[in-house]
C-alpha cells in the first residue's frame, strides 16, 4: 500500500471522496468522506449567520411568551401594545437545541421577564433562579445554548 506522498494528486475533490485520518476514539486509521468533514467543521466552527426574527405581542400582563421549538437562533422581539409590569418568556425546548444557537430579546418597552429554560439545566445571567430580566425601552439581552453543560449563557 502507498503512502500519502505516493498518491496521485487531485485539482478539485467532490463530496463523496475519502480522506484518510487517525480516529482517536477507535484508536486506528479511518477514511471519512469530505462531505462528513464539511459537515464537522460547519457544526463545530462556522458561526451561524442570521437570525430567525419572531414577534410577540402580550395580550396582558402575568403573559407567557413561548418561543417556537427549532434549531434556528431567534432575534425575538416582544412588541408591548400597552405597558406591562410582567411576564415569563419560555426558550426552546431544550430537544430542539444546537450547540451554540443564540436568542437575542428586544422589548420595546420597560417590562420584567421570567426567563423559563425549557428543560435546560438552566440560564447562568450572574444572578441566582428564577432568571428575572428587566427590559427599559428597547432594551435587550442575549444568550447562547452551551450544548456540553445544557446551560444558557448570557452573551450581550
Amino acid at each position: 500500500m502507498p503512502t500519502i506522498n505516493q498518491l496521485t494528486a487531485v485539482d478539485a475533490v467532490i463530496a463523496s471522496d475519502q480522506v484518510p485520518l487517525y480516529s482517536s476514539d477507535n484508536g486506528d486509521a479511518r477514511k471519512a468522506s469530505i462531505s462528513v468533514i464539511t459537515k464537522y467543521i460547519n457544526d463545530k466552527y462556522v458561526p451561524k449567520s442570521g437570525l430567525i426574527t419572531q414577534f410577540y405581542t402580550p395580550p396582558g400582563n402575568a403573559f407567557i411568551a413561548i418561543m417556537n421549538d427549532s434549531p434556528d437562533s431567534v432575534f425575538f422581539i416582544i412588541s408591548l401594545a400597552t405597558p406591562l409590569t410582567s411576564g415569563t418568556l419560555r426558550l426552546p425546548s431544550i430537544s430542539s437545541l444546537v450547540d451554540k444557537q443564540e436568542v437575542l430579546l428586544v422589548a420595546t418597552d420597560a417590562v420584567g421577564l421570567t426567563v423559563d429554560p425549557n428543560g435546560a439545566n438552566g440560564v447562568l445571567a450572574g444572578i441566582n433562579p428564577p432568571v428575572v430580566v428587566n427590559f427599559s425601552t428597547y432594551g435587550f439581552i442575549k444568550f447562547r445554548f452551551e450544548a456540553s453543560s445544557r446551560y444558557w449563557f448570557r452573551v450581550g
